[in-house]
């Protein structure tokens, strides 16, 4: 078999068999290299002024749409472009929450990466929905890359010191959700999509996993309850951290 044989196949024309497990070894070093990218990006951020973290964070912003740019014009050329691909997965709409806050920063934008892409990235990348792909596959590395880009991008502003979690602002990122999460259930209803996994699994292991505890009735419910308690996992230690310093500053006094 050629090595790229099916390099611009997707998740729907792919034969089955040819793509790969979690955690082997492919996916480990793809882990690994995102992980060490992370880091690297971080440190030179975080040692750059204004305009240099700016160019940074423009860089970030325009390797996101050019991800995005190659994803549809790689499935419209190979007839695989369906509204499932529209660009409506929380991941896919937080790309332009990035642009936004390159464009015009503002204190709405990090809280909504901060509570949604952080946590949706490291989940999508350690457990994939891609995984009937190959390594070698256009879409396979979109779909690493964008999600590894988008990890990065609230881990800049982590790094910078711009942006740092407050759970008196989690009403931010709860408000996004509770707006988006119903026209999206009746857009995912009316055109067999399945955004923000509201009517499906994808054979994705964390959901899976709440699906088996709740059941399909109670599946969006217990989407709601890991929505919280990956939020009060990822709040509390800034909160408990803020009182730590509040409470020592106070005995200094």
């Amino acid at each position: 078999m050629e090595p790229f044989a099916y390099l611009f196949e997707c998740s729907e024309t792919i034969p089955a068999g040819l793509g790969f497990s979690l955690f082997s070894a492919g996916h480990v070093i793809w882990l690994l290299a995102i992980a060490i990218v992370c880091a690297l990006v971080c440190r030179a951020y975080r040692r750059r002024d204004a305009q240099g973290r700016l160019r940074l964070r423009r860089t970030l912003s325009a390797l996101l749409i050019a991800d995005e740019l190659l994803k549809i014009g790689v499935l419209s050329a190979t007839g695989c472009y369906t509204a499932e691909y529209l660009p409506l997965h929380v991941c896919s709409i937080n790309i332009f929450i990035c642009l936004w806050y390159t464009l015009r920063p503002n204190r709405v934008a990090p809280e909504i990466l901060y509570a949604l892409s952080l946590p949706g990235a490291i989940v999508s990348l350690c457990a994939p929905t891609w995984v009937r792909l190959p390594f070698l596959n256009l879409m396979s590395f979109h779909s690493f890359s964008v999600h590894g880009m988008l990890l990065l991008y609230p881990l800049l502003l982590l790094a910078g010191g711009e942006y740092r979690p407050s759970l008196k602002r989690l009403w931010i990122p709860g408000l996004f959700v509770a707006v988006l999460s119903p026209a999206l259930y009746w857009f995912n209803c009316r055109f067999s999509t399945n955004f923000m996994f509201l009517n499906g699994t994808e054979d994705n292991i964390v959901l899976e996993t709440v699906q088996s505890i709740t059941g399909k009735r109670f599946y969006i419910a217990g989407l709601g309850v890991l929505v919280l308690f990956v939020w009060l996992l990822f709040y509390l230690p800034w909160e408990v951290s803020r009182q730590h310093k509040i409470k020592k500053s106070e005995k200094i006094l």
